[in-house]
């Protein structure tokens, strides 16, 4: 097995024992192995050593942070719409019951002609 090594900010260097969809585990020079999320622990505290195993993190951290930004602009129009709809509806709501209070006001005679 192809030994992957990284560093972290504050434990220096380690080699990385696995990685599945979520988590990364790395075993540091002191003998230590710790967890950490993957990818997100490469914003801040990761960096692979292998220039190529680094870019790839990075795009897969620049597809999520695409996704997330693309979600938030979905859910931001989502909730624009819905205030819309509200509007509408509380702007007709007031029409009409201008309407009915408009025809409750004229007389009887004005009723019946109607």
């Amino acid at each position: 097995m192809e030994k992957i090594t990284l560093t972290h900010t504050l434990y220096g260097a380690g080699e990385q024992v696995s990685l599945s969809d979520t988590v990364i585990r790395v075993r540091f020079a002191d003998g230590t192995e710790r967890s950490f999320v993957y990818p997100d622990a490469f914003l801040k505290f990761l960096t692979y050593t292998d220039d190529a195993r680094e870019r790839a993190v990075r795009a897969l951290l620049d597809e999520r942070r695409e996704a997330a930004e693309e979600e938030a602009r979905r859910a931001a129009q989502r909730r624009a719409d819905s205030l819309k709809a509200a509007r509408t509806e509380r702007l007709r709501l007031a029409a009409e019951k201008k309407r009915a209070a408009s025809r409750a006001r004229r007389p009887a005679a004005a009723k019946s002609e109607a």
